[in-house]
């Protein structure tokens, strides 16, 4: 568990570090070919003195690998990163909350309970407003959201809907929450565009709010719009298993 980190005498309580988990990926993703090709020309090696016509042929392979890691790899840790920085832009103004506020960096889970499968939650937001669970984007380009509801970057779906993967997100944390506190707590779902690209302030869509950057400290403390979270005592002692 992450010691808390108070971000002023009268701020915010902070758990966790943003954008480390996205790093960890992004590196994790750019090696694994590197390896893989090392491994095989290993292999190789190996083999040259008995099967040198197979040793060609795995040497073929090594190198093709090693082709597609410096082709993509850094492609990969670029994007990784990025999404990083997105995170601790968010972060920068999580941090600047009103005291009775918690804030949780790269929440995964707790035992028995798995969040987000092949990932983890970017914040969860704990106040007198609300659970929040906030999704991070990072894109460069113009973001909007078209009469329908459908997020588009620069005119085009993305491969990924990211109101689909917040509002999936926010019930699995539900989900979790209710099977430790035998409570449903509501759970708000909350999309924020840490770039310059988003062209409206503030939307709310198919159950998904969405702002970008600079409306997020209005969006979060705005206590009118979200009701107030019961059981935040215990939800404060499971989410600080989960970072």
């Amino acid at each position: 568990m992450e010691l808390a980190v108070k971000s002023s005498d009268t701020g915010a309580t902070i758990y966790g570090d943003p954008g480390d988990r996205a790093r960890l990926a992004g590196l994790m993703r750019a090696l694994w070919p590197l390896l893989f090709g090392v491994a095989l020309s290993g292999v190789a090696i190996g083999l040259i003195a008995s099967q040198p016509e197979l040793a060609g042929v795995v040497l073929l392979v090594a190198a093709t690998v090693f082709w597609y890691a410096a082709r993509s790899s850094s492609v990969r840790v670029r994007s990784f990163f990025k999404g990083a920085r997105g995170e601790e832009r968010v972060a920068a103004v999580l941090a600047r909350l009103p005291a009775g506020y918690t804030v949780f960096h790269g929440v995964d889970g707790w035992p028995g309970v798995r969040l987000a499968r092949g990932g983890d939650i970017d914040h969860v937001v704990v106040g007198e407003s609300g659970i929040w669970l906030i999704e991070t984007k990072c894109w460069d380009g113009r973001v909007t959201v078209d009469e329908n509801g459908v997020v588009l970057f620069e005119g085009m779906v993305p491969s990924r809907d990211p109101l689909v993967q917040a509002r999936a997100l926010s019930q699995k944390l539900a989900d979790g929450l209710e099977h430790q506190t035998g409570e449903r707590l509501p759970v708000t779902a909350l999309v924020c565009f840490a770039g310059s690209g988003f062209a409206s302030a503030f939307i709310e869509t198919s159950g998904v709010l969405v702002c970008g950057i600079s409306r997020l400290y209005e969006t979060i403390t705005d206590n009118s719009r979200i009701t107030t979270a019961t059981g935040s005592e215990a939800v404060l002692k499971i989410l600080k298993r989960a970072v």
